[in-house]
């Protein structure tokens, strides 16, 4: 019987900003054209972190060593660093504490899985091949501390053959 390989730890890095989620599709029938047609919502703002996303990863891929994108199969583990909503603080002097009604994780928007296909959307020919190549997936949002800067942790490892 044969035992699943251990990954092996290939990138680990940070990319500082907002996260802004991958946009959602929408289709609707073109009754002049007889088309279905599609279209993506997406902003200055989606397009700015896709662009730091990939510049980040590209940067990571060459401190590494790396000059080709993986070709194996990946585990990647990202986590989304997230502000606090002001409202999550005390007042006066108890303004640097989180009040203990506030919620412990950040189960509000941005949606997770779009968080992430917009990571995975910009890693693509750049840290491997095609995201498909993802067998493993660790993803989680967490709050941080207003001094902290909020961004991304991403970990990719890879399957050896």
């Amino acid at each position: 019987m044969n035992r699943p390989l251990d990954p092996l730890l290939r990138l680990s890095y940070f990319v500082a900003g907002t996260p802004v989620p991958q946009g959602s599709k929408r289709a609707w029938y073109n009754q002049a054209t007889k088309q279905v047609m599609m279209t993506e919502d997406a902003g200055a703002r989606h397009s700015s972190w896709r662009w730091e996303l990939s510049s980040q990863a590209r940067q990571a891929m060459a401190d590494a060593g790396y000059v080709q994108p993986f070709d194996q199969a990946i585990l990647c583990a990202v986590v989304f660093h997230q502000h606090r909503p002001a409202g999550h603080y005390g007042s006066g002097k108890y303004s640097q504490r989180v009040k203990p009604s506030a919620p412990r994780h950040p189960g509000r928007k941005p949606d997770l899985d779009k968080l992430v296909r917009a990571v995975f959307d910009s890693l693509t020919s750049i840290v491997w091949i095609d995201d498909a190549q993802v067998v493993r997936l660790t993803a989680m949002k967490k709050y941080i501390d207003r001094w902290e800067e909020e961004g991304v942790a991403i970990h990719v490892s890879t399957y050896e053959a």
